[in-house]
């Protein structure tokens, strides 16, 4: 052989060694990270993903936040496909809320290469825990209070008032505090203007909304008496009479009598003097020299 061609022959043995070599002396390397994913409880086919170059295995950890640090995932239970390089999840309980994950890729060659970590948000879907009196009555003047406490996610409260044709919502008033809360305060409620004769409220999350129950108000006007009773000047042994005229919620009568002087009342029965002691008209039948 002529030292040219040996020569040529060695050359292409080490073109060939430095070619074969070159391939698998570049590690893996994470070209396309994992992201942050936030899902509401249950839900599945939730993905984390890695891209890498030069990578030929897959492995998937998670830290749960007990202090134990990140442990190997195994397929299985709301994990598969935990040895590829896209995580899935399935079914996830709101438990999971902030664990975190990443991927190390491996190949022929060291070291490899771990993703970022990515952190998963479990938003629970909402419930009503407890909620007010469906029913509320009060009087004209006094204040009321409507509210629930709703287990889950909430990001926000609207209460809803019925006009006597529809619900519409609730807004802050010299009436209405809260009302994009989770309690709505009423407050020196009358008649004039009449407030809404019913209510509910919605609490919305990420997760969708929940509904309370209606609540009914009911407001009372206090008794106010408008006119009389006045004084009566009759003759011995003639009728006499005493009216009031009064308004009001339920409204109830009781007359009174005083014998010394209006020092002290006390409450009349209906007898053959008295008639109409519960009513708005008191009647004497017969006036005496006594009274």
């Amino acid at each position: 052989m002529s030292i040219a061609k040996h020569t040529s022959y060695l050359f292409s043995i080490t073109l060939l060694m430095l070619l074969s070599t070159s391939v698998y002396a570049i590690p893996p390397a994470i070209t396309s990270q994992p992201v942050n994913r936030t899902v509401c409880q249950g839900a599945s086919g939730i993905k984390f993903s890695v891209t890498a170059t030069n990578a030929t295995s897959y492995k998937w950890q998670v830290d749960n936040g007990g202090g134990g640090g990140f442990t190997d995932i195994t397929n299985g239970g709301v994990y598969s496909f935990a040895t590829t390089n896209v995580l899935t999840l399935n079914n996830i309980p709101v438990s999971m809320n902030n664990y975190t994950f990443r991927c190390i890729a491996s190949g022929p060659d060291n070291p490899a290469a771990t993703s970022d970590i990515a952190t998963l948000t479990v938003n629970s879907s909402q419930s009503v825990l407890a909620e007010s009196a469906g029913s509320t009555v009060i009087c004209s003047g006094a204040n009321a209070t409507f509210s629930l406490t709703v287990n889950g996610t909430v990001t926000g409260y609207q209460w809803y008032g019925y006009t006597g044709s529809g619900y519409v919502p609730v807004t802050n008033t010299s009436y209405y505090s809260g009302a994009t809360s989770s309690t709505l305060t009423l407050t020196n409620v009358t008649n004039t203007p009449k407030p809404y004769a019913a209510y509910y409220c919605v609490a919305s999350g990420p997760c969708g909304s929940v509904k309370s129950a209606t609540k009914y108000l009911t407001v009372n006007d206090r008794p106010s008496i408008s006119a009389g009773p006045v004084s009566v000047i009759a003759c011995n042994e003639t009728k006499a009479s005493f009216s009031v005229t009064a308004a009001g919620t339920g409204i109830t009568y009781q007359w009174q009598e005083s014998t010394n002087g209006g020092g002290t009342y006390n409450n009349l029965s209906n007898s053959s003097l008295y008639s109409g002691v519960n009513t708005s008209q008191l009647d004497i039948s017969e006036v005496t020299t006594g009274m």
